[in-house]
């Protein structure tokens, strides 16, 4: 399955372009709820203490949420995160993916990866049901070794 390629708006207001970022090298996109989710921060906290393995394996990292631009650049600085946030607040791409879920009162992303090859190929992906339903940092370098 082929991955279509995006653009959104970066916290610095630059355009990310995925065929960009991942022109020769594999891409992990992480879809999360929100800064406020718990689960959702945890899973980028371990995602960046295992950065060395996703650079040895030449895996460009990025994140998105349906969080605004502000909020997007506030939590990668607050969490120290090494590689880009993205926002999608209108859930344009979240909803166009099939991810899109409810909270409370407003729409957000199912947690969500997908890992995408150089050639915009879907190598695999994971969508969980519930805010929990993730894959674990030692499930994901599994699914890594299989992939690649």
């Amino acid at each position: 399955m082929r991955f279509n390629d995006f653009t959104l708006t970066a916290p610095d207001n630059s355009n990310f372009n995925l065929y960009e970022y991942g022109q020769n090298n594999p891409v992990l996109l992480i879809f999360f709820r929100g800064a406020w989710c718990g689960y959702c921060k945890k899973q980028l906290i371990e995602l960046a203490k295992n950065i060395d393995f996703f650079n040895q394996k030449n895996i460009k990292i990025v994140a998105i949420s349906n969080d605004s631009q502000l909020k997007s650049s506030l939590l990668k600085t607050f969490l120290k995160l090494p590689f880009p946030i993205l926002s999608d607040p209108d859930t344009k791409l979240i909803t166009d993916l099939g991810l899109t879920t409810v909270y409370k009162t407003h729409k957000t992303s199912k947690p969500a990866v997908y890992l995408i090859s150089s050639e915009h190929d879907v190598l695999f992906s994971y969508v969980g049901e519930e805010y929990d339903d993730r894959l674990s940092i030692d499930m994901l370098k599994q699914k890594i070794h299989e992939s690649l």
